[in-house]
């Protein structure tokens, strides 16, 4: 099947249900995409069904670890990337205005979200006053991006602005070295760590007396 999405099919077939298939394609797991799309697992669940039956066909094969695309599926799946592709190039040629109110949306893990970026997001917004960001913490989600998105220019500017939250050269504990707990002791925190996990600086002389 190389053409499973044919006109009479578009016709009947809801582009937010393709759009929840195509995450559920991505992630090959229902309470992935759940999670990613901020809804439940029994509505992806549910929104799958529904188009299998408006299909004739499975999309997917449940497995013990999660799901996997069928033969079916994963035609169905190159050509939703395909209209997804389509969506991101009119997004990016209606969002050129960068003086008109847009909104990016980011997903990441609570503790980054709420203790990091979200304090760092005020300055965001008085750089780039008409970009809403729509900040989504959950556990389970680490930041990623579909390459298409950056060519919106909303997009790239909010990206480019949140990989130097995350640049080692500026935030040391960002960096790939690895360092072992025990070889911190008697260590005083540098000051963006303490400002990172609002912790103080523990004297360790003090500590052993309290002891």
């Amino acid at each position: 099947m190389e053409q499973p999405i044919g006109a009479a099919l578009l016709e009947r077939i809801s582009w937010d249900d393709l759009r929840v298939f195509v995450v559920v394609a991505r992630t090959l797991s229902f309470r992935k995409a759940a999670t990613a799309l901020r809804t439940s697992s029994s509505t992806v669940l549910r929104r799958m069904e529904r188009l299998e039956e408006t299909f004739g066909f499975r999309l997917f094969d449940r497995l013990p670890e999660g799901v996997g695309l069928t033969a079916e599926g994963r035609s169905v799946y190159r050509s939703a990337q395909q209209m997804e592709l389509a969506s991101h190039t009119l997004r990016a040629h209606l969002d050129q205005d960068m003086t008109t109110r847009g909104m990016v949306r980011c997903s990441v893990t609570e503790g980054l979200g709420t203790v990091w970026i979200l304090p760092h997001l005020a300055g965001f917004s008085r750089t780039h006053p008409s970009t809403i960001v729509d900040l989504r913490c959950s556990m389970d989600i680490w930041m990623t991006y579909h390459p298409d998105a950056r060519s919106t220019r909303r997009v790239a500017m909010f990206i480019d602005w949140l990989r130097t939250l995350f640049d080692p050269k500026r935030y040391a504990f960002f960096g790939d070295e690895f360092i072992h707990p025990r070889d911190l002791v008697g260590i005083a925190a540098p000051a963006d760590a303490q400002k990172l996990f609002n912790l103080p600086i523990l004297n360790p002389a003090r500590k052993a007396q309290a002891r």
